[in-house]
């Protein structure tokens, strides 16, 4: 019997609390939330995992939909180019949104939804309490009946690395670039404090497309004096 979800990234901390797992995913659904603008090769990584683990289940975003809808995702956002101001007067220059926003609309709530309709009583995630961003969420906390293991909650990121070196885990090559996350969406334009070296790797078309939405979103920025 299914109890158990662990979300799943495909990043350095979902991929510790994968392994730490192991001997419990007959249990166990393991989730990932595909934001319709995955990198190809995390879409690559899930077929390996899928090929290994008892119980995988992939669910839908629409990145590029909640995008062409609220608009960019920004660590800061000029109130009159605001979803909210198109809405009363049309806005000014390009419309963004804040990276908060995008994220709920295209991974969190999708994610959230699907555990609930699961009907899973406990959920596995990596979440570390020394990032820059974490949730307030503690290990065995329960919320709207759900119990919360943080396996990994009081690591650091270098105690990470050592132990999926140690069980010969497949590391994503990009952060041997220094990149620093998971490849959620690769037209993310926010998290900029942490994500350069994300959106400098980023080839062809997709740089192009990218770095474009970015000059955008700093004019617009620069025009309402911030």
């Amino acid at each position: 019997m299914i109890t158990t979800a662990l979300q799943f990234s495909g990043g350095k901390d979902s991929l510790a609390c994968l392994h730490l797992w192991r001997d419990k995913l007959e249990e166990t659904v393991v989730i990932w939330c595909n934001s319709g603008a995955a990198y190809p090769n995390t879409i690559e990584q899930m077929e390996r995992v899928k090929s290994w683990v008892p119980h995988f289940l992939e669910i839908s975003g629409d990145q590029p939909g909640v995008i062409e809808r609220y608009g960019y995702p920004s660590d800061v956002v000029p109130v009159l180019s605001s979803p909210a101001a198109a809405l009363i007067n049309g806005g000014k220059g390009p419309r963004i949104q804040s990276w908060i926003d995008c994220c709920a609309r295209s991974l969190w709530a999708p994610m959230y939804n699907a555990i609930k309709q699961l009907g899973v009583t406990r959920v596995v995630r990596g979440q570390r309490s020394d990032e820059a961003l974490t949730g307030k969420i503690r290990h065995g906390d329960v919320v709207d009946g759900i119990e919360y293991v943080l396996p990994i909650q009081d690591w650091t990121e270098a105690e990470v690395f050592a132990y999926l070196r140690e069980v010969g885990a497949e590391i994503p090559a990009y952060y041997e670039t220094g990149e620093r996350t998971s490849r959620d969406c690769w037209s993310c334009t926010a998290f900029r404090f942490e994500s350069r070296e994300r959106t400098n790797n980023l080839k062809g078309e997709q740089r192009e497309i990218v770095f474009a939405r970015l000059e955008q979103i700093r004019v617009a920025i620069a025009e309402a004096g911030y």
